[in-house]
């Protein structure tokens, strides 16, 4: 537990695939959002961890948004003959 009274229970993203292929963007992208969703804050400071809980929600979000979004463009590229990667 911090001075500020919260513990993360988040876990340091240990490995991504890091092979430079049209995949990559989306695998780093994916690592996130996974640390992401097993993250959550505890304590005694109700405030702090609503607000801190609710800004990882947001964050995740967004990274399923882009990941939406890079998916839709990398299955474009691959039909079209474009590199592939996953």
């Amino acid at each position: 537990m911090t001075a500020l009274g919260i513990t993360s229970h988040a876990e340091p993203i240990m490995h991504v695939d890091a092979t430079p292929d049209a995949g990559y963007p989306l695998r780093i992208l994916r690592a996130y959002l996974e640390n992401c969703e097993r993250v959550g804050w505890s304590g005694t400071n109700e405030l702090l961890v609503a607000e801190l809980n609710a800004a990882c929600r947001k964050r995740a979000e967004l990274l399923r948004g882009a990941i939406g979004t890079l998916e839709q463009a990398h299955c474009a590229a691959t039909e079209k003959g474009g590199e592939h990667g996953g």
